[in-house]
């Protein structure tokens, strides 16, 4: 609870901090009046340069608040288990815009950019410990001390572009990058989450926290949960294909047409969606919009037939956000295709006596009975009436009749099968007996004691498909 709190605090501050940098009257310095005769001093360049930078970043933030984060992070796994969290390469964009980057190889060795854990984790006890990668704000202050923004490193000879002649090394200004943990920095620097790490018997790992990225790459965690969910939405597409195509479907027009239903549902996102996934390069954000049509797709399977409120898009909660919406549309298909199942409807002949001709391969497969209430009846009425029904194979019916047995044993499913149970329907595993509806054979479905009135709707049959 305490890291979550801690991570809410640190949402919202970053947040905060982004929306009125990007925002703050005066945040970009008002352009310098040139005129002839002018003594120039560095500071016009630099007020210049500064200018420019700014009106580059504020624009960026402005078309997209969510134009930073991580492109290339490398961290030192050797040293993370014994307490030492240290970068070793670095591509990113801080949330005022600003473009960094840190590679441990071309720096001096008091600039390694590390922290230790361990006094962090005591001085901020946690389950989980967050690390953060920030900048002096670019600030009048910032020019010097402490709190400068920049340091000056030794930049290689650069030539005249038009005479190829004349290397002449120049200064450079590189940002300064600190690392903190636990807590957020304070309100001087611009900062964002880089890591979490947590304690195992003694050791320090990395958590399975997504920070801030700019794209969505083929090895990224994001990448593979949304390509998991594509797969799984194209694999059941596939499937129920399969079933309108198979004559007992097809000859059944009511069926047909829900397979069809829920093949809309299922592909009608799908290609924009992985259009966006592959190329490998897409922004966060925008492939969480194409998660979001997602589930507005799949809206259609769920059994509450509306999508859920989700929470905000959160750039600096990245896992989390997308879980949201990745387990409704996992869900809503879990509960709106029952792929696992070939799913048939039984015919109804005039007398209400319902029938349908098995497969010979289905012997050895599970069947499980579907009854679907007509409007006035209750779940109850339809239990009762599956319970007092005759279930065999066309041949053995009238003996069961005149016997008054109700032929094969059935079982009432509850919520926690394996098989979802649709609205309005209830579910019941038939147990096979081969004397009572031997491969092949047409199975009925009768009761005649039925009140008038409390006759199911419709009773489907679901045969369990085999693991492929």
């Amino acid at each position: 609870m305490a890291n979550e709190a801690a991570a809410a605090k640190a949402e919202g501050e970053i947040q905060a901090t982004a929306a009125a940098r990007a925002g703050e009257r005066g945040s970009v310095p008002e352009a310098i009046q040139w005129h002839e005769g002018m003594l120039l001093s560095p500071q016009h360049f630099q007020q210049q340069t500064a200018r420019w930078d700014a009106l580059l970043q504020q624009t960026a933030l402005d078309l997209n608040p969510f134009a930073w984060g991580v492109r290339r992070l490398q961290l030192d796994t050797a040293v993370l288990p014994v307490g030492r969290f240290r970068v070793r390469v670095l591509e990113a964009v801080l949330p005022d815009g600003a473009a960094v980057s840190f590679d441990a190889s071309e720096e001096a060795e008091t600039a390694a950019l590390e922290i230790d854990l361990a006094a962090a984790a005591k001085a901020h006890p946690a389950p989980q410990l967050t690390i953060y990668i920030a900048a002096p704000l670019r600030t009048a202050e910032a020019a010097h001390g402490e709190m400068a923004r920049f340091r000056s490193v030794a930049g290689g000879p650069v030539v005249d572009e038009n005479t190829g002649e004349g290397g002449m090394p120049l200064a450079r200004l590189r940002v300064r990058l600190s690392l903190f943990a636990g807590e957020p920095p304070a309100a001087r620097f611009v900062w964002m989450p880089l890591a979490r790490v947590e304690q195992r018997e003694d050791a320090f790992v990395l958590s399975d926290y997504v920070p801030p990225r700019l794209r969505v790459e083929f090895d990224s965690p994001l990448y593979a949960a949304c390509a998991d969910v594509a797969e799984v939405l194209r694999a059941k597409a596939l499937h129920l294909a399969e079933q309108v195509r198979s004559p007992t479907i097809a000859a059944q027009s009511a069926v047909a047409w829900e397979c069809k239903r829920q093949i809309q549902c299922l592909v009608s996102a799908l290609p924009a969606f992985e259009a966006l996934l592959g190329t490998g390069k897409a922004h966060p954000f925008a492939l969480y919009l194409g998660f979001c049509h997602l589930a507005g797709a799949v809206t259609g399977l769920a059994t509450t037939l509306q999508p859920p409120l989700l929470d905000p898009y959160r750039h600096e909660e990245l896992a989390a956000t997308f879980a949201e919406v990745r387990e409704f549309v996992l869900r809503a298909v879990r509960e709106g295709v029952a792929d696992a199942y070939l799913t048939i409807s039984l015919e109804r002949a005039a007398n209400g006596v319902f029938h349908t001709l098995l497969d010979a391969s289905w012997a050895e497969r599970r069947l499980v009975l579907g009854i679907r209430r007509p409007a006035g009846a209750s779940e109850a009425d339809m239990t009762a009436w599956g319970e007092q029904c005759v279930i065999a194979s066309e041949d053995a019916v009238p003996e069961l009749r005149a016997k008054r047995i109700l032929g094969l044993r059935r079982r009432l499913l509850g919520p926690g099968d394996e098989l979802v149970t649709p609205a309005g329907v209830v579910l019941m595993e038939l147990t096979r007996d081969l004397a009572l509806l031997p491969p092949g054979r047409r199975l009925v479905v009768e009761n005649p004691g039925a009140a008038a009135g409390r006759a199911p709707a419709e009773v489907l049959l679901y045969v369990k498909q085999p693991q492929v």
